[in-house]
């Protein structure tokens, strides 16, 4: 075996092993992982099967290597596949390794019979590398960008220009053409850089995953696990950040401060399953009635904060209003379970240089409306 076909070998199972002690250290990666670690043995298994020379190669060993390589292109269109949360196509696998199948056993009795293999796996080859390309671009292009893209695609691209040349070049000649000083079916230059594409691909999935894992980490720090919404720790965060937004541009915003009335008693009376409900369900009503580009956050136990950029008073009124008589018509399986909210609404203005002055005012608001015998909303200015 070269020194550079060992050289390939040995990455790919390399990258192979690293995939598989990813999976164990960091579970999140496990779908992906699994398809890249068979990617990577499976392309090693290739460059130890593939053939160096043309002298006293068989046809078995041809077969081999060109069997691994659609094994190799469905791993890798799989783990792209994976990596986006897109349905497994096993029946088109199946059928191209059928497909494969016949052929081979249909050539058994022509002369030309590892030319037209090679051919036929360059044609599938070319097929599924195109589909990967393809689901790369669209998905990969819109969380990560173009330039991962194109380092991703960079070996798929490679390869699928190698296969199509090897496979019109057997159209041509009518038989597969090797280095003539050599007698080699795979040029040193190839190799090699095979060899550093499919090294950038693995990184570039490494990438990837690692920068999807901090995006997540990061989304889990910032979110309420029972109702999907903003914590207080991400609602301060965009406070702040619309108190900047305010006195740069001079355009108010709006805060409610929302609490669920007597909901120590559900909880009490029916378990916290049943309370866990009536939060879930509340929270619904908020985002269900909220702009787009306002914000709901979960600022205690059943207390909530709703953030309206560039909302007047008077907009904020009606739609707290609308808010409260969508949690009055609330209806749950426990028939006498009957949820209402008192809300505090204030504005902003020119003196609020810290959210702890809108955070209070609109707390005071809520308070009143507490006061005032609950289900209703007060304004604090």
């Amino acid at each position: 075996m070269d020194k550079i076909v060992f050289f390939l070998a040995l990455q790919q199972f390399v990258y192979g092993i690293g995939w598989l002690v990813g999976i164990k250290l960091i579970p999140e990666i496990r779908s992906v992982g699994i398809w890249l670690s068979g990617f990577a043995f499976f392309s090693g298994l290739y460059f130890m099967a593939s053939p160096l020379n043309a002298v006293g190669v068989g046809f078995s060993h041809i077969w081999i290597a060109q069997f691994l390589i659609v094994v190799v292109m469905i791993m890798v269109r799989r783990a792209n596949e994976a990596l986006f949360f897109e349905p497994y196509r096993w029946k088109e696998d199946a059928g191209l390794i059928i497909f494969f199948g016949i052929i081979s056993v249909w050539t058994l009795s022509f002369s030309m019979r590892t030319s037209i293999i090679v051919m036929t796996v360059s044609f599938i080859v070319l097929w599924m590398g195109i589909r990967t390309v393809i689901i790369s671009y669209r998905s990969i292009v819109k969380e990560f960008g173009l330039t991962i893209t194109l380092l991703v695609n960079l070996p798929i691209l490679f390869f699928l220009l190698v296969k199509g040349a090897q496979a019109f070049a057997i159209i041509n000649h009518q038989t597969i053409i090797h280095d003539p000083d050599t007698g080699r079916l795979e040029s040193t230059w190839y190799l090699a850089l095979l060899l550093a594409l499919t090294g950038l691909m693995h990184v570039n999935y490494v990438v990837m995953l690692l920068k999807r894992l901090i995006q997540n980490l990061n989304k889990m720090s910032k979110t309420d696990v029972l109702t999907n919404i903003m914590n207080r720790r991400a609602a301060e965060e965009v406070l702040c950040h619309e108190i900047r937004e305010m006195v740069r541009d001079g355009i108010p915003f709006t805060v409610l401060m929302i609490d669920i009335d007597f909901f120590k008693s559900v909880n009490d009376r029916y378990g916290h399953a049943k309370g866990d409900e009536v939060l879930q369900s509340v929270c619904k009503c908020m985002r269900d009635t909220v702009r787009r580009n306002d914000y709901v956050a979960r600022f205690g136990g059943e207390e909530f904060l709703l953030i309206l950029p560039h909302t007047a008073l008077k907009q904020a009124v009606e739609l707290g209003e609308r808010i409260r008589q969508k949690v009055a018509d609330l209806r749950f399986d426990t028939e006498d379970i009957k949820i209402t909210i008192s809300i505090g609404v204030t504005q902003s203005n020119s003196d609020d240089s810290v959210m702890e002055n809108i955070l209070s005012r609109a707390d005071k608001a809520l308070y009143v409306s507490k006061e005032r015998g609950r289900n209703q909303l007060n304004i604090e200015i």
